[in-house]
């Protein structure tokens, strides 16, 4: 835990929730113990929480080619990509434990990838833009869900053969086992899925490539992800050490905050005029306790765990259907085979 450890004890347990159940992450709305200003009504999170309910009405494999198409297929003029699928609008809604209400103090506030690109290091890739925008959102819905959605891009943008995933999920566990005790997460080292990917791709099995390049994928996200939480981190801890021992004006202040995060307080501290410092110091302080409790749990995740989190998000095309074992599980039934090979069949 960092050093502005100051929340009540039952904060930083609802943040130790929302890290491993993303799609929770929005109901401790009503258990929040300090006042926060946060995001309401993303219309990006509607568009993925859509696709993914058409996803659970049973052809996955449809749903995510019809993504794939679509990605591939979005470019003319002065629309792009990155303009039409990274554009997120939301609500900021001021909520107060005392009253337990929450009020709308501005409607419609947008943000785009690009706000991030300026930010990032010269030459980065957009992914680095679009981890930190859905990091950023998590962190003013008090929620892990964009998060973790960004994450599983790989698993929505390429089809990929359930079965094969979880064979390549295997291989790349044999060779990255986890440390002794089990009790730590192992980020898996590219020459591994380099590796792996050889043995398959010498023995022919084409969709299983496919498989593990996909992980590898979802891996370098975690990666990207875990970069950025430093990032974020940083700066949320920089701002608040200026307020406590500076005289600068907050206004000056929260500036420095990642973009999304920025316009939060600027927007409160415009309609709230009459807010004292020490409030604002005690949400930027639980802002920046999520962010760590999210990146602990984060970072000690294996691969399998990531995916098994990465599975709450709903049936999400690609891991959806895949039979869960944990490695050298022997409690499999006769039932959940004969299952699996129905499916197959089918």
């Amino acid at each position: 835990m960092s050093k502005h450890a100051m929340l009540p004890k039952g904060m930083l347990n609802l943040f130790d929730f929302a890290a491993v159940n993303p799609i929770q992450g929005p109901l401790m709305t009503q258990e929040m113990m300090l006042p926060a200003i946060m995001l309401q009504q993303m219309e990006q999170q509607e568009r993925e929480m859509h696709r993914m309910s058409q996803a659970m009405a049973g052809d996955a494999e449809k749903v995510v080619q019809e993504h794939h198409d679509e990605k591939h297929s979005v470019a003319s003029g002065n629309v792009t990509e990155t303009d039409t699928l990274s554009t997120t609008s939301f609500n900021l809604v001021y909520y107060n434990p005392e009253t337990n209400e929450m009020q709308v103090v501005k409607e419609h506030v947008s943000i785009n990838v690009n706000d991030y690109s300026q930010k990032q290091k010269v030459g980065a890739p957009i992914t680095a833009a679009q981890t930190a925008m859905a990091m950023d959102q998590s962190v003013g819905q008090k929620s892990t869900f964009p998060m973790y959605m960004n994450v599983a891009t790989p698993l929505m943008t390429q089809v990929v053969d359930p079965y094969k995933l979880e064979d390549a999920l295997k291989k790349i566990e044999i060779e990255s086992p986890k440390p002794f005790g089990g009790s730590a997460g192992i980020v898996v080292a590219p020459e591994i899925f380099d590796k792996v990917e050889q043995k398959i791709e010498n023995e022919g099995i084409h969709a299983e490539v496919v498989a593990v390049d996909t992980l590898r994928q979802v891996e370098e996200l975690r990666g990207e992800t875990l970069h950025q939480l430093d990032l974020q981190i940083a700066a949320f801890e920089h701002v608040i050490e200026e307020l406590e021992v500076t005289d600068i004006p907050m206004e000056d202040l929260v500036i420095e905050l990642p973009p999304l995060s920025s316009k939060r307080y600027l927007v409160l501290l415009k309609e709230q005029k009459q807010i004292a410092e020490t409030v604002v110091v005690d949400m930027l302080i639980a802002d920046l306790e999520f962010l760590v409790v999210v990146k602990g749990k984060l970072k000690k995740m294996g691969l399998r765990d990531l995916m098994d989190t990465l599975n709450k998000l709903g049936k999400i095309p690609g891991i959806g259907r895949i039979i869960q074992k944990k490695s050298g599980g022997d409690d499999d039934n006769g039932e959940d085979e004969e299952e699996e090979e129905e499916e197959k069949e089918e």
